[in-house]
């Protein structure tokens, strides 16, 4: 079976968490804060790195730290994964479901203009599965709009347009290092913030409100002057998953050059015919694509076609405003695009893990299907 996502962590990763086994310190330890420093190196200077749980309490924290309260309002695409947009609900704010652009999978500006009214606090920006957005328009439209402008970059670390990375023109933006994403551990995310302020109360909220300075005395006994400005939560990471994320990016960019290898080969190789058709990405881009698209009016019958030929793919996502708990929340009838593009969706394998030769194999029997 060709597998759509690589979920397996080589043996090298599991030998840099002996350390941590043999110490007993799984949380508080040095591998956590060693990992923010690294990933900070691929951001702006003066971007700062929050590692967290996951990518639903990474949201939940960074948008209850930007004090979004209940009945805020957040523009954020309808096609996208619900570990990203529960935890707007949870917060008890109000998700506003905007559409896809129509040739390519990225949020419609046109429909956050629409779209937008007094009680619109934030943006959230997805790169959809490693699919690079010009985020130049959507920076200028939260500023001229006063809101707050972040890009869910959960499974497009790296992929960039005319040298601006994801990740880098947001006030914030969030990482996930789930197994199956291309820097992965057996769990994990990330806040890049460039708000100083926030920066600090997210690591104090990221483990109930304590300021590790103050908490504690020299002699490790509690401060019984210390208080909480603010409860928290327990969303840290563990040195344990951060010892295997250190170690993964060692083989970050060799990765990202075998996705990209991937990538040009579906693209140079895969003949457009009435039966499919490709996406074409920006000019001057970079894309860490989590997965490669083509659309096709027989999506189903393709997808059962490579399936049975042990080729793994699928539709990624279900539009969220089709849900009925989520239906209450927006018109059913609206985002026509995202509709029609899931429909038409075919999601192909393209990680690093995937051979030259077996991605020509998935090429030569979609040529001749």
């Amino acid at each position: 079976m060709i597998k759509l996502f690589n979920t397996k962590l080589n043996n090298s990763s599991f030998i840099s968490t002996k350390k941590i086994f043999l110490s007993g310190k799984f949380y508080s330890g040095i591998e956590v804060k060693k990992l923010e420093n690294n990933l900070s190196r691929y951001f702006k200077k003066n971007k700062k790195v929050v590692a967290l749980s996951d990518l639903s309490n990474a949201t939940f924290l960074l948008l209850k730290a930007c004090n979004i309260k209940k009945d805020d309002e957040i523009l954020v695409l309808s096609f996208n994964c619900l570990s990203s947009t529960t935890p707007i609900i949870n917060l008890g704010a109000k998700p506003v479901w905007i559409d896809l652009n129509k040739n390519y999978p990225e949020m419609n500006l046109s429909d956050c203009e629409k779209k937008i009214n007094s009680r619109t606090k934030a943006l959230i920006l997805y790169h959809v599965a490693g699919y690079p957005t010009e985020t130049k328009k959507f920076k200028n439209f939260c500023k001229n709009n006063k809101i707050i402008f972040i890009e869910d970059i959960n499974n497009s670390f790296g992929s960039e347009i005319n040298g601006i990375r994801v990740g880098d023109n947001s006030d914030y933006s969030i990482l996930s290092f789930y197994p199956n994403r291309q820097i992965s551990s057996i769990n994990g995310a990330a806040i890049i913030s460039s708000n100083n302020k926030i920066t600090k109360k997210l690591i104090k909220m990221r483990k109930y409100g304590i300021e590790k300075n103050n908490f504690r005395k020299k002699n490790g006994e509690i401060n019984e002057n210390f208080q909480l400005n603010e409860i928290g939560f327990f969303f840290e990471m563990s040195d344990l998953c951060a010892s295997i994320l250190n170690h993964e990016l060692k083989n970050f960019k060799r990765n990202f050059n075998l996705v990209s290898r991937n990538l040009n080969l579906y693209q140079d190789n895969l003949l457009s015919n009435k039966l499919y058709t490709k996406i074409n990405f920006y000019k001057n881009s970079k894309s860490n694509c989590w997965v490669y698209f083509i659309k096709s009016k027989k999506s189903n019958y393709i997808i059962n076609y490579l399936k049975k030929r042990n080729i793994e793919c699928t539709k990624l996502h279900f539009p969220n405003h089709l849900y009925k708990k989520f239906s209450s929340l927006n018109n059913k009838n609206e985002c026509k695009n995202t509709l029609s593009f899931w429909k038409d969706l075919i999601a192909l394998p393209c990680n690093s893990s995937i051979s030259k030769k077996k991605i020509l194999k998935i090429i030569k029997i979609l040529n001749t299907i």
